[in-house]
């Protein structure tokens, strides 16, 4: 099998995020819609917060008012939009796009339809520099030698939870299906063009036809069931990462996908035979639901295992636009058990979304994290503060409504506090504090967060601005999130390149005790924090 590996082009000061899971290409098969599938692109990036993946036996127990059985579809009156990845590596894509469609539609937005495809091009490539975010210009997300090689587009690049999370924050997409649909033939025409060296889409897709803004993102571990069902119910559908073998006797995903009761179980052995044989790949798929009862008796099949317990997530795949969607069809919907070895044992993440229409969403966003690389560092203890500072200069008069930060410390809380007109290069918050009260709160798990303030930030054209969040981990260390310049492995012939580019003044983190330091004037750091304004009329 092949595993992505990372190659640090500069030093990050305490953690790498390891890359470690499948990326590989299984052998391909024909499902029901006759088109030919690559499993294997769903990659698994750990979370740098061990204390963040908490077993169920370490929960708290489920509350009693959450159902036994529960379907999105029913209990939200939501009807998925069927999609069918063909022979694209986007499950990742596919079902991040599921994932965000329920959430509006829960929320009352009404039925919307994301470009999986928009989302899949940009995770791996850029518009020009013209139509790429402000404070952003220079930084750059790119595949290396995509000619001649079995990783050689965007589409079969891979991802995963934190793939999409990143792609959204940085605000390209989400779009309708109907400006950028989906097909073998246009994903063929945009790899085309990418060859010949010309940009594989036009920049009109990058942001100026966004529908959709993503506001949060949530990494919930999926062997902390309870977490899931309430993130379930509260959020909509969920991202989550299985694993599939493939079964080249018999042509099929048997023994351990059990086609009659369409159910999905690999147990641990099974899981590292496949590993070992690089008969089995990661794969994406939205969970829309559970079943406390569902019978362990119902993933036997072909002298399949099956697991010690009861119990099931509802799952909705990427792999049909035709016919049914409901369970008796697993290349739309199928059952997978909640102790499959990958789903509980594996250390596997759900991503949850938040998102509104784009004209409830503010507009303009400030800052400098352009790639998606997944570095940072971390306090020196457990439950320790540290302190990162992103400095703006606002370029219109504008209010200060809220704060992005990507949070990496798991359960932890949060001290924000702005400061106007630094009058030290070396400390940001050398300036007059503009809210009368830090303000503070918490986040539950890591992932992307939009935090309103609680009163606005006056801001006049030229004033800069240094936005300053405190976090302290609850139980391990803290973590500060950044974008760094980081070569990621997807082959001895394939990268994925990530190049940040940043300036003195623009970045800064404090470790406790420690004075301020200027994390940009390295030129390939900045840290991930955003300021959200809308500008005056």
């Amino acid at each position: 099998m092949r595993s992505m590996k990372i190659k640090k082009a500069a030093a990050v000061f305490a953690f790498a995020a390891a890359v470690t899971a499948v990326c590989l290409f299984a052998p391909q098969t024909a499902l029901a819609s006759g088109s030919s599938r690559v499993i294997g692109d769903y990659h698994k990036t750990a979370l740098p917060n061990a204390n963040n993946i908490v077993t169920e036996s370490g929960s708290k127990s489920a509350k009693s008012d959450i159902p036994v059985k529960y379907d999105l579809r029913t209990a939200k009156s939501w009807t998925p939009n069927l999609k069918d990845q063909s022979a694209s590596g986007m499950c990742w894509a596919f079902s991040s796009a599921t994932a965000i469609e329920s959430n509006l539609s829960m929320n009352g937005y009404g039925t919307y339809t994301v470009s999986p495809l928009q989302l899949g091009y940009y995770s791996a490539a850029d518009p020009s520099t013209s139509a790429r975010p402000a404070g952003t210009e220079k930084d750059t997300n790119r595949i290396s030698n995509i000619i001649n090689d079995d990783y050689n587009n965007f589409a079969q690049t891979g991802g995963d939870y934190t793939t999409a999370a990143m792609t959204l924050a940085k605000g390209y997409g989400a779009i309708n299906e109907s400006e950028l649909p989906y097909s073998d033939s246009s994903m063929n025409a945009i790899i085309d063009r990418q060859v010949a060296g010309k940009t594989g889409l036009d920049d009109k897709y990058a942001s100026s036809k966004n529908t959709v803004s993503m506001t949060d993102s949530y990494f919930v571990p999926q062997n902390n069931i309870s977490a899931m069902k309430n993130s379930i119910i509260k959020y909509g559908a969920g991202e989550i990462g299985i694993y599939v073998i493939y079964n080249e006797q018999t042509n099929s995903y048997d023994p351990y996908w059990n086609t009659t009761n369409k159910c999905l179980y690999v147990s641990k052995s099974a899981y590292n035979k496949a590993v070992d044989n690089g008969t089995g790949g990661g794969h994406a798929v939205a969970v829309i639901g559970w079943n406390d009862n569902f019978s362990k008796d119902n993933f036997s099949a072909s002298g399949g295992p099956e697991p010690s317990k009861d119990g099931a997530w509802l799952c909705q795949n990427s792999w049909s636009t035709q016919g049914s969607d409901d369970v008796q069809d697993s290349s739309q919907c199928f059952w997978v058990s909640y102790y499959d070895y990958d789903v509980y044992y594996n250390n596997e993440i759900a991503t949850f979304y938040e998102a509104v229409p784009v004209s409830n969403s503010y507009s303009k966003t400030y800052q400098y994290d352009g790639t998606y690389s997944l570095d940072g560092f971390a306090s020196a203890k457990k439950k320790q503060a540290i302190k990162s500072a992103n400095v703006f200069k606002a370029t219109s008069a504008s209010t200060l409504k809220a704060v992005g930060y990507y949070n990496l410390s798991g359960s932890m809380k949060y001290s924000i506090q702005i400061y106007k007109n630094p009058k030290k290069s070396s400390d940001p918050t050398s300036g007059k504090a503009m809210l009368s009260k830090a303000q503070t709160g918490s986040l539950t798990y890591d992932g992307y967060s939009t935090i309103e303030l609680k009163n606005d930030v006056s801001l006049s054209k030229g004033t800069k601005f240094a936005v300053v969040v405190t976090a302290t981990s609850k139980k391990g260390k803290s973590y500060v999130a950044t974008d760094t310049s980081s070569t990621y492995e997807l082959s001895e012939y394939s990268s994925l390149l990530y190049r940040s580019s940043s300036s003195k003044g623009q970045s800064y983190y404090k470790k406790f005790g420690k004075k301020w330091t200027d994390y940009g004037k390295k030129g390939h750091n900045n840290v991930r924090i955003k300021a959200y304004v809308d500008e005056a009329i």
